[in-house]
């Protein structure tokens, strides 16, 4: 595993003219080589002088690096005349060069990576919210501590540094003024542990406390023995003259808490008295030793107490994490490193703005049983708590207890491939990535966590866990989650463990920004086959805490793509639906305690769930279907519908995979088929003389997200449904379905009724896209049908063919490359809206029929009459209808044949129209109308575009606001008078009126005139 380089350009012009300006690339996520952390320092590019940038970047391909075999970075684009553009890009371990100008764009919900993110927080302002961080990233000077820099002594403490001080070593006499063996302003050191001897004689004091102690000048004397009860539990105290950490808020103090922590025994403990300790370095935990200080806070807000105790680092710190625990190797241990403590700590990183990332806590490798209780770590310039392996070995077995990240850049906690871990009343509030990232974490127990305000996700369940020996699943219980900007909880894991969820109490999560919606939810299981059983689980929406932004979330549980889910005891409340399964799920069950609501809180809708409203789903491989590809299985997925048709119906899952057809499937009444994608889920039929699905006399079937391929030549259609003793085929839905390389038909409905045909693609077939048939000697015929945003491609019979449909609508519909785009033949009240046709030799074909409605229609590229209509059609309207760049074979826009009536508006037409039998052409572009085969134009009113005028002494002026200056005006002598001469326009005023003159003055003719557009 090892680094490389990847090239990044990109070039900036306005219009011509290069930009000015800066590019800013920093990496987000985590990137490790061999445990070795990527400099995470940003890279800048000055545009040069011909707009251009030329600059490289780290990827990796450790296994530890998120997203894997790559890296994330946030580019910030800052070019002049342009407002600063933020966005990220994955790049790729072995690509390259990437160029920014095509890679992907991607935002904080696209970036497969646990987000990371380096940018000014903005809502800590906000009621119940932190300290408002200025755009540096910094806490401005008013809101800190009165005491801050001062030592954190509230201004009262005494005086340890000056001329007052006189602190003198042990054995020495400490009397000052007072002549006291110590007083407020005069003492001894504290005396190590070691420096303790045995006493030089007895002292009796009879159940007596000292007090007035004579002048001391040893070890034993009083002073000194009041000074022995810290050392004598075994601590190592940071501020003893032998380390000089100062917790003064400004001092360096790294040299003297690492020389501590170096100098504690094992089982020892290193403790921070009250005072805010600055470090320029990371800090190396020892395995074995407790890190002790005086005072965690739970959380920081405007006017709350806030003590100074705290490890905070300085500006000009260099390195990724304020504690850094190590592997034996890095470390240099003789044994496997284990059982360090940090109890009581704080970490405070509120002076790193986001151009120097670190984080709170690092560990790499096998380091084993971390204790962590009653920690805070807040507004770390990366993430709060990072673990990562070292040549694919993890940390494991670690239990926090009472652990707070709070408003971290980053991540609150990001635990990989961590086995064995505890923990207990723990808190990831304000994070502006993920509260917290758990990525196989077998065998792990969460207990009374929170999860608030973060900006993404909660928590989020990921990775691959695994299915061999060493693997397990999670429980978690009497969790809580509240305004979190994605889901409350995100399950996204893969392995065969289970994960237990109990007592969750989800509110206001998928806060989005506080626009709500987003598909966002309290619970969500997207993509999991891990199973995951969860009982006890509510949800509770609701808006900010000022009463503003919208309610969310939008699901109080979302299940989509996942394998094996079992729900009980939920209570599910939220603003769009409580529990939403998009039908992409192999199994859900629910139990009999399920209470689903939406609306507002103050009047909710509930719907009680009762027992028996289970979706059981049946899997294709449960009956043996491979998908591989090879095997045909076309028998395993028979004998399912099969099953499920004779159980009255059911829903048939189609996984990923390309399932091989050596014969037709025949479809059962009620049965539905769902794919995982078009893409994905592939029924790939061998035979070029059976069709790929079919059925007769079916109905309630739905078949969705498939892709149904054909072997390119023969009879066969992609899906054929018949009648024929049933008087219709109908409540059939074909959704999000490709349909291609079929011999016959892709869609042939015999009798179709009532059903709807959604985002599906017919292409590259040997006869019709779509064929829907009704001949008009049957009883009931084809009619209430709907075909939406369907696309026909490259079908050589046609594209959308409809025969005797009656009531039918296509919406948003596109034809290409075919003889006819669609034919409707013999319909009856067939309507066409925002449809269109290219490179199709007849744009429309309307043969017979009555009542067909045509609104907003386009022909593009034709090669004969882009709209026909023919064969006695009758009550043909045409609004709308619009010819672009006709192919020179192209016959006409609009042919009319004899015996049909039609109306048609607004007709935009680049070849002339052969209009026959009766024809309404209002307006096709002159503001005339043709009524059979008779051109009048408005000839009355302030606007008239045709009239007479007479000439007096061989002018006149027409006043008409129908003129205008491109207009041209045709002028024709109606009636002769005078001395006749020749006429002309002599001037115009647009909008208001044109003058007529003839070349006679004495001309008095009547002369008639008509106002001409130009296109």
């Amino acid at each position: 595993m090892t680094y490389t380089l990847i090239p990044v350009t990109r070039t900036y012009l306005n219009g011509g003219t290069p930009r000015t300006g800066t590019v800013r690339l920093q990496l987000v996520g985590a990137l490790y080589n061999n445990g070795e952390t990527a400099d995470r320092q940003p890279q800048i590019a000055t545009l040069d002088s011909g707009g251009s940038i030329a600059l490289s970047v780290r990827a990796t391909n450790d296994p530890g690096t998120l997203p894997p075999g790559g890296g994330a970075y946030q580019v910030t684009e800052t070019l002049s005349g342009l407002t600063t553009s933020v966005y990220y890009i994955e790049v790729p371990y072995d690509g390259g060069p990437v160029n920014l100008a095509t890679v992907p764009h991607l935002t904080l919900a696209d970036v497969s990576a646990p987000a990371v993110l380096f940018q000014p927080v903005n809502e800590r302002g906000l009621p119940g919210g932190y300290a408002v961080l200025d755009d540096s990233g910094r806490v401005p000077h008013d809101q800190l501590p009165t005491d801050l820099g001062s030592g954190g002594g509230g201004g009262s403490g005494v005086t340890i540094s000056g001329a007052a001080t006189d602190i003198q070593p042990l054995g020495t006499r400490a009397a000052g003024s007072t002549g006291k063996a110590a007083d407020a302003s005069h003492v001894h050191q504290i005396p190590t542990l070691s420096q303790v001897g045995a006493p030089t004689a007895n002292l009796d004091l009879n159940g007596k406390r000292i007090v007035n102690g004579a002048a001391g000048v040893a070890s034993t004397d009083f002073a000194t023995v009041g000074q022995l009860g810290q050392s004598l539990l075994g601590w190592v105290n940071v501020k003893d003259a032998t380390y000089g950490a100062t917790g003064n808020g400004t001092t360096d103090d790294t040299t003297a808490l690492q020389a501590a922590i170096n100098a504690a025994p094992d089982g020892g403990v290193v403790y921070l008295p009250q005072g805010v300790y600055r470090t320029s370095a990371p800090l190396v935990a020892r395995p074995g030793v407790t890190v002790r200080g005086a005072h965690s806070n739970l959380a920081t807000g405007l006017n709350l107490t806030d003590p100074a105790c705290y490890i905070q680092p300085l500006s000009s710190f260099t390195g990724t994490a304020l504690f850094l625990l190590k592997d034996q190797a890095g470390g240099g241990y003789p044994k496997l490193p284990a059982e360090h403590r940090f109890e009581n700590l704080m970490l405070d990183g509120s002076t790193l703005d986001a151009t120097k990332p670190v984080d709170g806590f690092q560990a790499a490798g096998d380091i084993q049983n971390v204790r962590m209780a009653q920690v805070t770590i807040r507004r770390m310039s990366n993430n709060g708590i990072v673990t990562s392996g070292v040549s694919s070995v993890f940390p494991r077995s670690w239990q926090l207890t009472d652990v707070v990240i709070d408003t971290c850049r980053g991540n609150g906690v990001s635990f990989a491939s961590m086995t064995g871990l505890t923990m207990r009343g723990c808190a990831a509030v304000g994070n502006l990535g993920q509260g917290m990232v758990l990525s196989n974490v077998a065998n792990g127990r969460l207990t009374d966590c929170r999860w608030e305000r973060n900006l993404s996700h909660g928590l989020r369940v990921t990775g691959s866990w695994g299915n061999g020996t060493g693997s397990g699943g999670m429980q978690m219980d009497a969790c809580t989650t509240d305004r979190n900007g994605g889901h409350g909880v995100l399950v996204d894991a893969t392995g065969n463990g289970p994960i237990s969820i109990t007592n969750l109490t989800t509110r206001r999560d998928g806060r989005n920004g506080g626009s709500g919606g987003g598909g966002f939810a309290g619970l969500a299981v997207v993509g999991a086959t891990m199973p995951v059983v969860a009982d006890v689980v509510t949800c509770y929406p609701g808006v900010d805490d000022d009463g503003t932004g919208t309610s969310s979330p939008q699901y109080g549980m979302l299940v989509s793509g996942s394998t094996s889910l079992q729900f009980d005891g939920l209570y599910l409340h939220a603003a769009s639906e409580g529990l939403h399964d998009d039908g992409t799920n192999v199994s859900v069950s629910l139990g009999s305690n399920v209470t689903l609501a939406t609306g507002p809180t103050t009047t909710p809708v509930r719907t009680v769930v009762r027992s028996g409203y289970a979706v059981d789903w049946v899997s294709v491989k449960q009956y043996g279907a491979k998908g591989d590809g090879t095997t045909d299985d076309a028998p395993q997925i028979q004998a399912a519908i099969n099953a499920l048709g004779a159980a009255g119906g059911g829903t048939l899952y189609i996984p990923p995979g390309r399932y091989i057809l050596n014969a037709v499937l025949t479809w059962a009444k009620g049965v539905n088929a769902i794919g995982a994608g078009d893409r994905v889920s592939i029924l790939q039929s061998t035979n070029p003389n059976l069709d790929c699905i079919t059925g007769t006399d079916i109905s309630g079937v739905t078949l969705t997200g498939l892709q149904l391929s054909g072997p390119g030549r023969g009879a066969g259609s992609g899906v054929r449904f018949t009648r024929f003793s049933a008087p219709s085929t109908t409540n059939i839905t074909l959704r999000d379905i490709l349909i291609q390389s079929f011999g016959g038909d892709g869609v042939f409905c015999h009798e179709f009724a009532s059903s709807s045909l959604e985002r599906v693609r017919v292409r590259t077939c040997g006869g019709v896209g779509f064929h829907l048939q009704a001949p008009q000697d049957t009883v009931t015929g084809g009619a209430s049908t709907s075909l939406t945003a369907c696309f026909a491609e490259g079908n050589v019979t046609g594209g959308f063919w409809l025969d005797g449909m009656a009531y039918t609508a296509l919406n948003s519909c596109a034809a290409q490359g075919s003889p006819a785009g669609y034919r409707l033949d013999n319909c009856t009240a067939v309507s066409l809206t925002s449809c269109g046709a290219e490179q199709c030799t007849t744009g429309l074909i309307v043969y017979g029929g009555k009542g067909t409605a045509v609104n907003g229609f386009v022909t593009k590229a034709s090669d004969g009459a882009s709209v026909w209509v023919t064969n006695s059609a009758s009550g043909v309207v045409l609004h709308g209808v619009v010819e672009v760049s006709p192919l020179s074979a192209a016959t006409a826009c609009l042919r009319t044949d004899s015996g049909t009536v039609a109306t048609v508006l607004g007709l935009t037409a680049v070849k002339p129209n052969s209009l026959s039998g009766t024809v309404n052409l209002i307006d096709p572009g002159d503001g005339s109308i043709v009524q059979a085969g008779r051109t009048v134009v408005p000839s009355g009113g302030t606007a008239a575009r045709m009239g007479t005028a007479v000439l007096v002494g061989g002018t006149v002026v027409v006043n008409t606001t129908a003129v205008l200056t491109t207009s041209v005006i045709q002028l024709t002598i109606q009636v002769p008078g005078g001395t006749v001469g020749s006429v002309y326009i002599s001037a115009r005023t647009s909008g208001t009126s044109f003058t007529i003159t003839s070349t006679s003055s004495s001309d008095t003719s009547t002369v008639g005139w008509r106002i001409l557009d130009p296109s």
